[in-house]
């Protein structure tokens, strides 16, 4: 029994395991389609799971499936007394915790999964959630199926409470001479006891134990190189393999949602155009290759430089451009472009003989239009108009 159950549970830890290894390596570049897809994938490859679900900062974001756990999305875990303290823990000692059952916001009980996520030593990222229909989970391991022989109930190994509420079954078996085995859990352990009614067999062999912990652990894997591969796919058809920078076509989706945010909210916006001046002359004295390591070594200043609530993207040859969803004027737009100006612009990415520099032109909503492809146009413009106006300066 002890085995079955270990097995059951471990097959959906496992998933825990290939969800956070991926929210690590993918945080700072998760999107609501994305995400969705790493959540439904892993529920339906588990029988037992109830939902799973993300919360950045504490705040459930995303769940899967929305439908019937819709109470859940936007809880605050700091809110919920009886949660909190789970989470608490979690987070303070930055390791998985398994808890309950507990009531759910959305009804029912379930065992709760949570699993912290740090994406760097001190950057904490938020909390993930698998909630398990405990029912499911033990009527899979057998516990549903007891005979006449034996007897046996569940409850948290927690010394210091000796009258913990069990977990399955009845409580007065602890009382009755019971066999107990323990049975390690996330967080502490759990008590078997058993309880001898009739004629018994021998325990299951301890190769059933190995068995089911190494499918469970085959599972985990499987499932986390299929997302992995979904997302990569996705990824490199929105970025720009030199620079790893937003595409164009990744901007235009990302754009246009960013102006509609602005819109309904009347914030006013800005896009800017940023062209290499000195870019050709690169090429043509030092060939593409050298080209090619200006534009990678830009795509990374860039991507280091920008901040919250901005989005920047490769959209042509040596072209970028950059999307502020809120701006507090146009002057601190104008100094904001002149900072990412200067940093593609410092001597370590120059080619010898030819002094890279940068040109840019802003547009801004409302005033200069509201859909994308127009503040684009508006932005290129300028752009040219301020290269007719300041000369580059090259040497050679």
């Amino acid at each position: 029994m002890r085995a079955s159950i270990e097995r059951e549970l471990n097959a959906t830890l496992f998933l825990m395991s290939g969800l956070a290894a991926y929210v690590t390596a993918h945080g700072n570049q998760l999107e609501e389609s994305k995400v969705k897809v790493v959540l439904e994938t892993l529920y339906e490859n588990s029988e037992h799971l109830r939902n799973v679900g993300l919360a950045p900062d504490n705040v459930i974001r995303y769940v899967h499936p929305v439908e019937g756990n819709e109470a859940a999305i936007g809880l605050r875990y700091a809110e919920v007394p009886t949660q909190w303290p789970a989470v608490e823990r979690a987070i303070s000692e930055r390791k998985t915790i398994l808890d309950g059952p507990l009531n759910l916001a959305q009804g029912g009980q379930g065992l709760i999964v949570r699993t912290p996520v740090f994406l760097g030593p001190q950057r904490y990222w938020g909390i993930l959630t698998l909630v398990i229909d405990s029912d499911s989970l033990f009527q899979a391991a057998g516990l549903f199926e007891q005979g006449d022989e034996t007897r046996h109930a569940l409850r948290w190994s927690r010394p210091h409470d000796p009258q913990e509420p069990v977990i399955y079954g009845s409580a007065s078996l602890f009382n009755n001479s019971p066999i107990l085995q323990t049975i390690d859990v996330p967080g502490g352990s759990w008590n078997l006891a058993t309880v001898a009614t009739g004629a018994t067999h021998d325990a299951a062999p301890r190769i059933l134990r190995w068995a089911g912990f190494l499918i469970a652990l085959l599972l985990s894997i499987l499932v986390f190189l299929l997302v992995d591969h979904r997302i990569r796919s996705t990824w490199h058809a929105n970025h720009d393999p030199l620079t790893e920078l937003s595409n164009r076509r990744d901007f235009r989706r990302r754009g246009n949602r960013a102006l509609r945010r602005a819109r309904a909210t009347g914030k006013h916006a800005a896009l800017a155009y940023i062209d290499l001046n000195g870019f050709k002359a690169i090429n043509d004295l030092h060939g593409h290759s050298a080209g090619d390591q200006v534009l990678a070594e830009v795509g990374k200043r860039l991507a280091a430089a920008v901040e919250p609530g901005e989005l920047i993207a490769r959209i042509g040859g040596d072209e970028f451009a950059l999307l502020i969803e809120r701006i507090e004027s146009r002057e601190a737009t104008e100094a904001r472009v002149a900072i990412l100006k200067e940093r593609i612009q410092k001597a370590s990415i120059r080619v010898p003989g030819t002094l890279l520099e940068a040109a840019s032109g802003i547009a801004y909503l409302p005033d200069d239009g509201e859909r994308l492809d127009v503040l684009l146009g508006v932005a290129d413009r300028r752009m040219y108009s301020n290269k007719r106006a300041k000369p580059t300066s090259q040497s050679t």
